[in-house]
């Protein structure tokens, strides 16, 4: 709470706060909070699929070091944050093309970041799909929603 106040403000938030708040979204409200895949709310899923997408365009890779094998330790234990860790992924790649307030350098900064782990994350949606479609049909519309 304090973290977001901050922000609201226009005063910057700490490293210290930011990893503080990265913890409690992941820790508490991802894989702590949500229900399973199916029974999560679609409003419950995109809101926390956007707070991570833009966490990602402020911090990552430089300041969440992590978050690929966080996205690969949730999807090998198959739960909704693992769905919602890989649909914020994709939803930062959709926004830098189409965020208009990314710098030019943050924008290069992120498409590089992207291509080097691109074999990584289609590996991970690989698993992911294939866990859905082992679980039985009526989990594979709800990932395919999730990953488009």
């Amino acid at each position: 709470k304090q973290w977001y106040q901050r922000r609201v403000r226009g005063v910057e938030a700490s490293d210290g706060e930011k990893q503080e708040f990265k913890t409690l979204l992941i820790n508490r409200m991802l894989e702590g909070g949500t229900l399973n895949l199916v029974d999560e709310s679609s409003l419950i899923r995109n809101t926390l699929t956007n707070l991570v997408a833009e966490i990602l365009k402020r911090d990552w890779p430089q300041q969440w070091l992590d978050f690929l094998s966080v996205v690969g330790r949730n999807v090998e234990q198959d739960n909704t944050a693992g769905e919602v860790l890989l649909s914020s992924m994709a939803r930062l790649v959709e926004d830098i093309e189409l965020d208009n307030k990314l710098t030019p350098a943050r924008r290069s900064d992120l498409l590089r970041s992207v291509g080097l782990c691109k074999d990584q994350l289609v590996e991970l949606v690989t698993c992911k799909r294939q866990k859905a479609v082992d679980s039985g049909p009526e989990n594979t519309p709800h990932l395919m929603t999730c990953l488009s």
